[in-house]
């Protein structure tokens, strides 16, 4: 049995994060390595007497602190060669806290943290007694906590909820330091014992621009003021735009004039740019686990070229999309375009007015919406690209062109060249520019009223597994809709796409033989299932595709191979019909005429189908859903008398009989849902109607009990049909009557 299978490998639900990388030797994957060794060269020899501020400019999500975590690791390694001039390392994450006191105060927790190596442990201040707290403490270490504790009293809030280190030693020791020097002197005593000491400090502070404006402030003030000290050196690294914009800043004051940032930091880098193959080579790494299931195609490149060289920017850009899709793909795996899944994610990430835009406008995108003409559609599309970013607007275009290519032409300015991807193909893929892959996209997961796209997938492969066939037909039919309808229609239609020329699916005997099976039931559905075109006619359509990629010969031994001897006789006569109006014995208007089976295999078809008509009339012959193909067949290969008196016969037994006679009759349209039927005419096929027993039958069952309403309609046109078709022979008998009386009349006079 096939089942709705769904891909979902446990990998893809661990989600990638931006997690910042260490070892410049194996986890240098954007080429950071050479930059951060030759900055740790410089940290390393730079003397630094008052202090130094070295900016590092980034763009968020560039990969910022993994460039520190390198810096560090090669200090660390000099520190390690040279440990009398070691450079000693100080990380600040001025974003868990907030206020400018409490940075001040934080600030000096962790620089007395750094030095507690030059003296005696940080612990001793936790645990030391009072009145013995001082003298336990290195002085440099204690100057640190002093201006920590002093920079902010012990009633503030944020000291409440600040560092270990401040709150334990101001709970110990309160007493001594409400007796401390002011923050002025505090501060002077700590630079006078750091310049004694001869100890270099590098202190990394990192995500600037993860705070709020006053925050940058704040941070970049005790840079300047009370955080410039002998020999520590500054590492800021930020987004140079977000730091611009908390200070109110633009890139450069009117008249050279410096900024306050410019003030402040006396030499910015910048982060190297990551190269884009190393951007795209972890692009294919990340989300390997759904590229996997992309098909390279020019398609692909579209969407590559006007989608991925925009949006990949920087590795959390990789993050960012990868998360995004170890959540979305897995449902819709096997069932939408890999492509185009990966598309959408992206635009709702990066490109969010076009994301909403396809959101808001399905119909437009699929079916045209309720514009009618071209004019029409590319005025509303022109509305919708004068909405875009000028800068990507052209991108954006092409890409949803790619996406939606049956609507490629509106979308766009001009009639530029596409791939020209036809509707077929879309529908094989299943791609968001089809209904069931637009459908399945948004609501995250294919709906139980959808043929999978695993299902067709798995017929398609093996056209001549019979098992596989007579389960996957098995699974549409018995698969409903919202109105418990079956889908083997669109399971019909889905194979018919794939069997189109140019997309090449393998015609198969077991395929063949698995709907010959099924072809009575398939063609036995009430047509209203399938809308104004039931799944018989798909099926027929289909068969005749699969047929004609065989030569003549083939295919006819297939045909009958698949028959067998035991195809009930309403299967026969329709497979002989469709074949007889292809070779042209029987007249087809508009259809295409050649030979798909061989003549001996017509003939053969044709006496095979007449033989089970004989034998069925009396019994399952009346049970057919239609008899139009019947009568054709016993018509042309039979008595045709015999077969007008069985329908005469049919149609007067029972009305049901009647109202299936009509559909031969009939055309229809749909009015709100409901049939509309009318009279066609008997045209070339009076040779198996008897028009007078037909009227009979259906004013004596117009108003018949246990008729359905659609069968009432059908009986009621083809009475008022059958009615308006004899006045009119009876008028044209009349007038040739009266044409034969003035001839005669003239015939007379001229001979008298």
């Amino acid at each position: 049995m096939v089942e709705k299978d769904r891909v979902e490998a446990p990998e893809t639900f661990k989600f990638a994060d931006d997690a910042p990388r260490h070892d410049p030797w194996s986890e240098d994957d954007f080429g950071y390595r050479p930059f951060a060794k030759r900055l740790a060269d410089v940290l390393w020899q730079l003397s630094a007497p008052n202090g130094y501020v070295i900016g590092l400019h980034g763009a968020w999500g560039s990969g910022k602190t993994t460039a520190l975590n390198f810096i560090a690791h090669f200090l660390g390694a000099k520190n390690r060669e040279d440990t009398k001039r070691a450079v000693e390392i100080v990380r600040f994450s001025p974003w868990m806290f907030s206020g400018q006191q409490d940075l001040i105060s934080a600030f000096f927790r962790v620089l007395a943290e750094a030095l507690k190596d030059g003296g005696e442990t940080v612990r001793k201040v936790r645990t030391a007694a009072r009145t013995t707290a001082k003298a336990a403490v290195d002085p440099t270490v204690r100057a640190a906590v002093t201006l920590a504790v002093t920079a902010h009293p012990p009633e503030a809030a944020a000291i409440r909820a600040g560092g270990a280190l401040a709150k334990s030693a101001m709970e110990q020791t309160i007493d001594a330091w409400l007796g401390e020097p002011t923050l002025q002197a505090a501060y002077q005593d700590l630079v006078k014992r750091l310049r004694k000491s001869g100890r270099r400090f590098v202190v990394f502070i990192d995500d600037i621009d993860r705070l709020e404006p006053s925050e940058v402030r704040s941070i970049m003030q005790m840079v300047k003021s009370v955080g410039q000290l002998p020999n520590v050196v500054y590492v800021l690294a930020y987004d140079r735009r977000i730091v611009w914009r908390a200070l109110g800043e633009r890139e450069q004051q009117k008249g050279g004039e410096p900024t306050f940032t410019e003030k402040i930091i006396q030499h910015e880098l910048e982060l190297p740019h990551a190269q884009r193959s190393a951007l795209l080579r972890r692009v294919d790494r990340e989300l390997a686990f759904v590229l996997s299931n992309v098909q390279s195609s020019t398609r692909w490149l579209e969407i590559i070229q006007h989608g991925f060289h925009r949006w990949i920017q920087s590795p959390r850009d990789i993050v960012r999309l990868s998360n995004a899709l170890r959540f979305t793909w897995p449902p819709l795996a096997a069932e939408v375009d890999a492509a185009d899944v990966v598309a959408m994610e992206a635009l709702r990430l990066f490109d969010p007015v076009a994301f909403d835009w396809v959101r808001a406008n399905r119909d437009f995108l699929i079916d045209g919406g309720a514009y009618r003409s071209d004019t029409e559609k590319k005025t509303y599309a022109a509305t919708f690209r004068q909405s875009l970013d000028p800068a990507h607007r052209d991108d954006i275009v092409e890409l949803l062109s790619a996406l939606f290519p049956s609507k490629s032409k509106i979308l766009r300015v001009d009639d530029r060249f596409s791939f020209g991807e036809i509707w077929a193909e879309t529908v094989n893929r299943r791609g968001i520019g089809s209904h069931k892959g637009y459908d399945a996209y948004f609501s995250l997961f294919p709906s139980d009223h959808v043929i999978p796209k695993s299902l067709v997938d798995a017929a398609a492969a093996a056209p001549d597994d019979e098992s596989v066939q007579t389960a996957a037909l098995a699974t549409a039919i018995a698969m409903v809709d919202e109105q418990k309808h079956t889908l083997v229609g669109d399971y019909i239609d889905e194979l018919s796409y794939r069997q189109a020329p140019r997309n090449g699916m393998r015609p198969g005997k077991a395929m063949l033989k698995a709907f010959i099976k099924q072809a009575a039931f398939i063609q036995n559905l009430n047509e209203r299932a399938g809308g104004l075109f039931g799944p018989g006619p798909g099926m027929h359509l289909l068969l005749r595709q699969i047929l004609v990629a065989w030569d003549a010969k083939t295919a006819g031994a297939a045909l009958l191979e698949a028959v067998g001897h035991d195809a009930p006789a309403e299967v026969l006569a329709t497979l002989w019909v469709w074949r007889a109006r292809e070779s042209g014995v029987l007249p087809a208007e508009g259809a295409q005429v050649g030979d798909v089976i061989d003549k001996a295999s017509l003939r053969e078809l044709g006496r095979r189908a007449l033989a089970a008509i004989l034998a069925e009339q009396d019994r399952a012959l009346v049970n057919a859903p239609y008899y139009w193909d019947i009568m054709h067949t016993w018509s042309k290969l039979g008595v045709a008398s015999e077969a007008k008196a069985w329908l005469a016969g049919v149609a007067k037994a029972d009305p049901h009989n009647l109202a299936k006679i009509a559909r031969g009759v009939l055309a229809r349209s749909m009015d709100g849902g409901r049939n509309q039927w009318f009279f066609r005419g008997l045209g070339d096929d009076i040779s198996f109607y008897d028009p007078e027993a037909l009227l009979a039958a259906c004013e004596t069952a117009a108003e018949a009990q246990g008729l359905d309403e659609d069968e009432t309609d059908r009986i009621i046109a083809l009475r008022d049909g059958l009615r308006a078709a004899r006045k009119a022979e009876l008028a044209r008998a009349k007038a040739a009557r009266q044409v034969k009386r003035v001839a005669a009349r003239k015939a007379k006079s001229g001979h008298d």
